[in-house]
């Protein structure tokens, strides 16, 4: 064999250079050798290794040792959150960094590794490319996170996989970091191809949530304890017909307040059959709401979720301003951030401590994504809704009004963690084709059995380490006594306000337009003032030729639109446009707005309003 083509450190013979250099990537010796030139080790080694993608599962619990929990809704739960420096990150992209650092750790002993600084490290719960209020509360612990980066050296191979994760696991327990409370377990490490555009952060799909809600807290919770606790081997089957307490009842039609609606589609013309014709033609109607349903849901038209995996896009997107802890212009509802989807809000199971005591129930809460306490505050308005402090058919729907500043309570804290997130895409990929890898298909899984024993062990620890009764029990006496009938009396100024707005609304009707055929035909009695006859006319004439532009989005979800007769019911539209409407006197109408500037003040690009109707743009400024 020739000498080109053998190991100049340990003499062993390949048969081609491709081999050699394998060879020499992979034997931490002969590397070491190699990178060494007159003896000195180069800052950067002379044989270059191949990038590599790794993902890995891991959980944490948030150290509770020497950390004051207020219940308070105060700035310290989040103030990491928003910013970047090392010394202020979060404590969820702390354990992030130190997974990354043991696993480089563990596989140095095994191989040649270095660190890829090109490929920044990504997690499924961190906010860094998605906005700022989409921040995960700072004391949220997790029993299922994902996380992902790049390293330059051979590919994990599933044999070897598990040893590392062992080792990491070793490293983890060894070593003291942070504080002596917190506690990080390595559930699975998966190597995937470098071909999959897989980013944490951006590639989970769904963000699933678990919060222990304690049985205590509720009206009657002693009977769901004494139920539990005499159920045979304690498993919770919501599909199984059997006696449950009332107040079970109560608590799933507070959840499902919560749960977004999933808009109609409209039906082809091929799935309709004219030869067939029914007796009615069949009309999609929305489910039966309080007659005040328009007054109070300034606008009518449901937003869908575009971009969702599958049947996900039809869940409907609601304003949760009033649910974030961030003010200012964070929390507007013109910001798309704001508007998120809860896919499902349901009653997993329970959990008690070892003694069988302190049953709580474990609340799922599943979405596209949360805005910081948003979790928290949806949880303590189910426990004023679920004991009939807050009324459960309306006060959802006030809250997420996007023209409508509501008061949320907010739920005490160290009893939320992540569940787990879904990757749909990735999940879809990896199940077809050449890059079907079970060990990598694992890592996306939502539920394993390693998984499974880490969230029964942090669940149990969370119980022993929440809020003590005296602090929980004044939360809850504050909320029935102070906060509860707070909101009340806000809501019912909300309503007096919608009320009075109808009123002026119809009068205005009344006395001012007569409607005649189409909706193209407005007629009114009195003419403009003289100053703006011009102006009227034009943007009558705009109306008339259906030229009226599309609404931005932003504003599209805060105009107000025209509501007239106490029968009318919303029109409901999966359509991408963007305008407002209303249904009203047997007619439908559009309504948006659109800018005109002056020209000759505006020394930026004009906006759209300006290009279409320069005549109108001429007649307001002149």
């Amino acid at each position: 064999m020739s000498s080109s083509h053998s190991c100049q450190f340990c003499q062993e013979g390949f048969s081609s250079r491709n081999a050699l250099f394998r060879h020499l990537r992979t034997t931490a010796d002969c590397f070491q050798k190699a990178s060494n030139q007159n003896g000195t080790l180069q800052s950067a080694p002379s044989i270059p290794l191949p990038k590599q993608k790794i993902g890995i599962r891991f959980g944490y619990r948030y150290p509770t040792k020497n950390t004051t929990s207020s219940l308070s809704d105060d700035a310290s739960s989040t103030k990491a959150s928003t910013t970047t420096t090392t010394k202020d990150i979060p404590f969820y992209e702390h354990a992030a960094q130190r997974v990354q650092q043991v696993f480089l750790e563990a596989l140095q002993k095994h191989q040649p590794v270095s660190f890829d600084e090109d490929g920044p490290l990504t997690q499924a719960t961190m906010a860094r490319l998605r906005h700022v209020v989409l921040a995960q509360d700072d004391d949220c612990s997790a029993a299922s996170d994902v996380v992902g980066f790049h390293y330059r050296g051979e590919e994990l191979h599933t044999a070897m996989a598990a040893s590392i994760r062992h080792e990491m696991q070793q490293l983890l327990d060894n070593n003291t970091w942070s504080s002596s409370s917190s506690s990080i377990r390595v559930l699975h490490v998966a190597s995937l191809p470098m071909t999959t555009k897989f980013q944490a952060e951006q590639s989970c799909t769904q963000r699933i949530y678990h919060y222990l809600l304690p049985m205590d807290w509720l009206q009657g919770g002693d009977d769901v304890q004494q139920w539990w606790i005499q159920k045979p081997n304690q498993q919770h089957n919501p599909r199984a017909y059997q006696r449950r307490p009332a107040v079970l009842k109560r608590l799933k039609q507070a959840l499902q307040a919560l749960e977004s609606r999933t808009l109609a589609e409209k039906r082809k013309p091929e799935d309709q059959h004219p030869e067939e014709p029914p007796e009615e033609p069949p009309v999609e109607q929305p489910p039966p709401q309080p007659e005040e349903k328009i007054v109070e849901h300034g606008r009518s038209t449901m937003i869908a979720s575009p971009g969702r995996y599958g049947s996900l896009w039809q869940k409907e997107r609601r304003c949760f301003h009033n649910f974030c802890h961030l003010g200012g212009n964070l929390a507007s509802p013109s910001h798309d951030p704001v508007w998120r989807t809860v896919d499902r809000a349901k009653v997993m199971g329970f959990v008690a401590s070892d003694n069988n005591e302190n049953v709580n129930a474990v609340v799922e809460i599943r979405g596209d994504g949360f805005v910081t306490q948003q979790l928290r505050r949806m949880m303590g308005a189910v426990v004023a809704m679920t004991n009939g402090w807050l009324p459960i058919d309306d006060y959802v729907r006030m809250a997420t009004r996007p023209d409508v500043c509501l008061e949320t309570p907010l739920a005490p804290p160290q009893r939320l963690y992540f569940s787990a997130g879904r990757f749909h895409f990735m999940e879809l990929l990896l199940h077809g084709g050449k890059n079907n890898n079970q060990n990598s298909m694992q890592l996306f899984e939502e539920s394993t059995p390693v998984a499974q024993e880490w969230q029964r062990q942090l669940q149990l620890d969370m119980i022993r380490q929440a809020s003590s009764s005296a602090q929980e029990q004044e939360w809850l006496q504050e909320l029935q006594q102070v906060v509860a009938p707070r909101i009340r009396a806000q809501m019912e100024r909300i309503q007096a306000e919608d009320q009075e707005r109808l009123q002026k609304v119809q009068q205005q009707q009344q006395q001012q337009h007569a409607f005649h055929g189409d909706h193209t035909t407005v007629r009114n009695n009195q003419p403009p003032p003289g100053p703006y006859i011009e102006t009227v006319s034009l943007l009558r004439n705009i109306v008339e030729q259906e030229q009226w532009p599309r609404t931005s989005k932003a504003r599209s979800r805060v105009i107000r639109s025209v509501v007239g007769a106490e029968d009318a019911t919303p029109t409901i539209t999966t359509t991408a446009r963007t305008t407002t409407s209303s249904k009203f006197a047997g007619e439908r109408f559009q309504s948006g707005s659109f800018t005109v500037v002056n020209s000759e003040l505006y020394d930026r690009k004009l906006p759209l309003g300006n290009q279409l109707f320069p005549e109108l743009a001429k007649a307001v400024f002149d």
